[in-house]
């Protein structure tokens, strides 16, 4: 992997498309605020905790799941 492409993960998804699939998720609540991403450690706690709050397994849960979990996170409620 290029520095780039560690940075963006998602351009070696595209580069190499029959290793992986990939979908478009659409949701119409604008959650341009809401912070996924795991940029730093303290990034990487937040998801963890977004994870035991979500439960094994993971990929049952779908984008309003982990809205919800991510809500209740920051103080917003479920």
């Amino acid at each position: 992997m290029t520095p780039t492409e560690r940075e963006h993960v998602t351009e070696n998804f595209y580069k190499h498309a029959n290793g992986a699939r990939i979908v478009n998720v659409e949701h119409t609540e604008p959650l341009g605020d809401m912070q996924l991403s795991v940029d730093s450690a303290e990034d990487m706690l937040c998801f963890e905790a977004l994870l035991d709050i979500l439960g094994a397994p993971y990929w049952r849960h779908g984008l309003a799941d982990v809205v919800a979990a991510k809500r209740f996170l920051d103080g917003g409620g479920a």
